[in-house]
């Protein structure tokens, strides 16, 4: 299974984004920003779909099961993150289709919990909440990531990554390991690529996608398994948002808006943790408590 997960979701994603975001440098050098805005949303997409086979092995046409169906979520977010790339929208169209692509992604993950675990209601409500919360989220970090060029914006979403795996393990999510694998892997290949081709940039499209992959984990985190924090779910919502600090710090201050957004990027991720890991000790001390808590199913 390790072998399979190293293969699938890290060393295959990572290698073909690699690959495809030198040749869309190398195509459009002079606008590379504008080659990567087209390439990363279908490279999100095919590593969602890898880093999910790493666990569930080929997907279905349609699964029964809102467990199974990641990949379909990264299909609605690659055509997002398409027409964002493609077509020059105002700020209004962007957080629109963001928007509409976060609502389905909800509804695809969601809806076989209806009626018995979320109500129509409340089904209604979290599909609301996500789609213009994230949407909002999606646009700060959008803007961060177009203030932070070449490998810094990569870089940083990255690192939320690497913290959502961990995240979702101690969430319950197990398989959203997987799934943070293959982004870190997307990532990382693009702050690699970053490194030769400084006007890289994941914005107007691909962080549209990668906002949206921290939304599924999420709902996986707390819908699809029992939440054991929604604080940490919540402070997980909004940590790609903290990337865009850097839209408001001075491009003169390059080094400070690096190390800055930095802090910002870690700080929430670090309340995430800090609320997940005060919950897990706090359902702990009522097992121990409880002389009966083992013959629990």
């Amino acid at each position: 299974m390790e072998t399979k997960l190293a293969l699938f979701a890290g060393v295959i994603p990572g290698a073909i984004s690699l690959a495809v975001l030198v040749l869309a440098w190398r195509m459009l050098r002079e606008n590379s920003t504008r080659g990567a805005a087209w390439a990363s949303p279908v490279l999100v997409a095919v590593a969602v779909v890898l880093g999910d086979y790493s666990k569930f092995g080929l997907p279905e046409l349609w699964p029964d099961s809102n467990t199974y169906r990641f990949p379909h979520a990264a299909g609605v977010l690659a055509i997002a993150g398409l027409i964002e790339a493609l077509i020059r929208l105002p700020a209004w169209g962007a957080l629109l289709v963001r928007a509409i692509a976060y609502a389905g992604v909800t509804w695809m993950l969601c809806e076989g919990y209806h009626p018995q675990v979320l109500s129509t209601g409340q089904l209604a409500g979290l599909i609301g909440v996500a789609s213009v919360g994230m949407a909002l989220v999606a646009h700060a970090a959008d803007r961060g990531a177009a203030a932070l060029p070449g490998w810094r914006g990569p870089a940083m979403l990255a690192v939320v990554f690497m913290a959502a795996g961990p995240l979702a393990l101690l969430g319950g999510l197990s398989y959203g390991m997987h799934l943070a694998t293959a982004m870190i892997a997307f990532t990382v290949a693009a702050a690699i690529v970053g490194l030769i081709a400084p006007r890289l940039s994941l914005s107007g499209g691909g962080v549209t996608v990668l906002v949206g992959v921290v939304l599924a984990l999420i709902l996986g985190m707390g819908v699809q398994t029992e939440p054991v924090s929604v604080g940490a779910l919540i402070a997980l919502a909004l940590t790609p948002a903290a990337i865009g600090v850097a839209a408001l710090i001075p491009k003169h201050r390059e080094r400070t808006r690096v190390w800055f957004t930095g802090l910002c990027v870690l700080g929430g991720l670090s309340l995430a943790f800090g609320q997940l890991l005060t919950a897990r000790a706090e359902i702990e001390r009522e097992r121990a408590d409880d002389p009966y808590a083992d013959s629990y199913g």
